[in-house]
């Protein structure tokens, strides 16, 4: 028998050639997006650099980085003091950068972790403190808004949190400022505390 070759219409050729260099080009500019993604240049670094990157971009104000680094330690390296000191951090970083709510969450996610944790005197200081200064009020100067007016819960909040701190660790280098806030809280009026950075190791 003679075999019949199955030849395709010219237009149905063309319009099959079409869609494989669409499926092709549509791969390629996948696997180009999925490796621009999954790029990370901290990849393999030991808990030590990675840290200590960490610390020298929040020492320098960079606060998307330091982010990122103290998150990458605790996910990758989630025992040992590398990881608490960096939840620490990570509070810290998320509050200079705007994000109070995200930094009273990772605050609260150390206290159950770590209750005994030798840095629970400065979490608890942050916490009130954070509290105590919400965003609005560093445009108090300007708006000349009255710190009677703020959230009252907040205020609560921020006065149990110095008030146990004070009690818990009297000898804090926190204690002081502590105690001063801790009356301004009560009394809804004074100025901020100074805002004290994480002990670092």
């Amino acid at each position: 028998m003679t075999e019949r070759l199955i030849r395709l219409p010219f237009a149905n050729r063309r319009t099959w050639l079409g869609v494989l260099l669409l499926v092709m080009t549509v791969a390629l500019s996948g696997c180009s997006s999925f490796s621009k993604e999954e790029y990370d240049e901290t990849a393999g670094w030991p808990v030590e650099r990675l840290y200590q990157d960490g610390k020298e971009e929040m020492n320098a104000g960079n606060w998307t980085l330091a982010e990122e680094r103290f998150t990458a330690v605790e996910a990758r390296y989630p025992f040992g003091p590398f990881a608490q000191q960096s939840l620490i951090n990570l509070a810290y970083v998320q509050w200079k950068k705007g994000e109070p709510e995200m930094a009273l969450a990772t605050i609260s996610r150390f206290q159950r972790q770590y209750p005994n944790h030798p840095g629970s005197d400065y979490m608890l200081f942050l916490r009130g403190l954070i509290l105590f200064t919400p965003p609005s009020s560093r445009l108090a100067f300007l708006t000349q808004q009255d710190p009677a007016e703020r959230d009252p819960r907040a205020l609560r909040e921020s006065y149990a949190a110095f008030e146990e701190l004070i009690t818990r660790y009297p000898q804090s280098r926190y204690a002081e400022d502590a105690k001063k806030t801790h009356e301004l809280a009560g009394e809804h009026h004074g100025r901020a505390p100074t805002a004290h950075g994480p002990l670092l190791l």
